[in-house]
């Protein structure tokens, strides 16, 4: 199958090396001799596909590129990075080292958080992501907490109205993580 494929291609190479264009004397066979030794020679490296854009981290520690939302590591906030988007992942780099890797998103507004990136984020504002979206989703998808939550005791709380006891509380551990039970 390749060989009739390659033989086809060959044959329409041909009829298109002896056709002239409109009324010229030579033909495109001849005018492609006359020009491949004016031409350069393929670069061996790769050559980088990317776009590449400056974004500016927001203050939620976030980039938006082509209308998505990524999340960067917290000490950028206010800082421009640069975004390189190839067909399959968005990289982040700061300076010349990468910083976040995303998954490319291709709906309008999607967004992608990596809660590792607001680790930072605890240590100066202890309890920062009770009971965020962000932290409920790092559960179901992880299916465990990450790995400085598992040291917590959860604590016994009492509601008004409800069982004593019945109701597991939030765990507050090292830097205000937290993991319901």
């Amino acid at each position: 199958m390749p060989d009739a494929v390659n033989d086809k291609l060959a044959a329409a190479d041909h009829a298109e090396d002896v056709r002239h264009i409109d009324q010229r004397v030579t033909t495109i066979g001849q005018n492609f001799a006359l020009e491949a030794p004016l031409l350069a020679v393929l670069p061996v490296d790769e050559f980088d596909i990317a776009l590449t854009t400056t974004p500016r981290v927001d203050r939620y520690a976030r980039i938006t590129v082509r209308q998505a939302l990524c999340s960067v590591p917290a000490r950028l906030i206010g800082q421009p990075a640069r975004a390189k988007l190839d067909a399959e992942e968005v990289v982040v780099l700061h300076g010349s080292n990468e910083v976040a890797r995303h998954p490319r998103l291709t709906t309008k507004g999607g967004q992608h958080f990596v809660l590792d990136q607001y680790l930072e984020v605890l240590a100066g504002k202890p309890g920062a992501l009770r009971g965020s979206t962000a932290r409920s989703r790092h559960d179901r998808r992880a299916g465990s907490p990450p790995p400085i939550v598992l040291g917590c005791r959860p604590r016994q709380t009492r509601r008004p109205g409800g069982n004593q006891g019945a109701d597991r509380g939030p765990c507050y551990c090292t830097g205000g993580w937290f993991m319901r039970t």
